[in-house]
């Protein structure tokens, strides 16, 4: 299967002209930080769903306090009420870690990312994929870290993937930032699965 991430950045889609492209799912920015919502958010939501499209969000972590709880915390309340009145997520909803502004330890980072994916859990969210670079994962979490259960959304642009330390397998892999796809102006990033991302188990149940 193959899919696409978007943001503000690829303003104006023509969603009709994606899925003649052959696109099979999208995940959309939703969120940054603690109040940040993505300006697109809602129309590409909507436009999306209503071309027929299977999609997703993301939250975009911020890390750049030392008070990991309070923060994690808050940025999944901003992720989670962004989204609860747009289209249902058709595959899990997913955390995008990538940057250690706070610069952060080992056990603050794991604790960040327990904090909030507990928090999207108690509001009903029980699958939370983790987007990152394999140098950002390594470098960041300490090597027993509890994640290898969280579905992974892998970034890498190189012919040979190497898995992180602490997952065996990747669910999405973003193999490209620079995608050209009929409807999007400009580059996009671009996914792949070899997996069905749809089933019952994996969307909300409840907000």
């Amino acid at each position: 299967m193959k899919g696409c991430d978007i943001s503000h950045y690829q303003n104006g889609v023509l969603w009709d002209e994606v899925v003649k492209d052959g696109i099979d799912f999208v995940i959309i920015k939703a969120t940054q930080g603690v109040d940040y919502v993505d300006p697109a958010l809602k129309g590409n939501a909507i436009n999306a769903h209503a071309a027929g499209l299977p999609i997703s969000y993301y939250h975009y972590a911020s890390l750049n306090t030392h008070d990991v709880v309070t923060d994690a915390k808050s940025e999944a309340l901003n992720f989670a009420n962004a989204i609860k009145n747009l289209p249902k997520n058709d595959f899990p909803l997913a955390l995008d870690i990538e940057e250690n502004k706070a610069e952060l330890s080992k056990q603050e980072v794991q604790a960040w990312i327990v904090s909030f994916v507990n928090q999207m859990g108690a509001i009903g969210y029980y699958d939370i994929y983790i987007y990152s670079y394999r140098s950002f994962l390594d470098s960041n979490l300490p090597t027993d870290h509890p994640f290898g259960a969280n579905k992974l959304w892998l970034a890498c642009y190189s012919p040979k993937v190497t898995i992180p330390n602490g997952w065996k397998e990747y669910e999405i892999l973003q193999y490209s930032q620079r995608g050209i796809v009929k409807g999007i102006k400009g580059y996009c990033d671009m996914d792949r699965t070899e997996k069905p991302i749809v089933t019952a188990s994996n969307v909300k149940t409840s907000l």
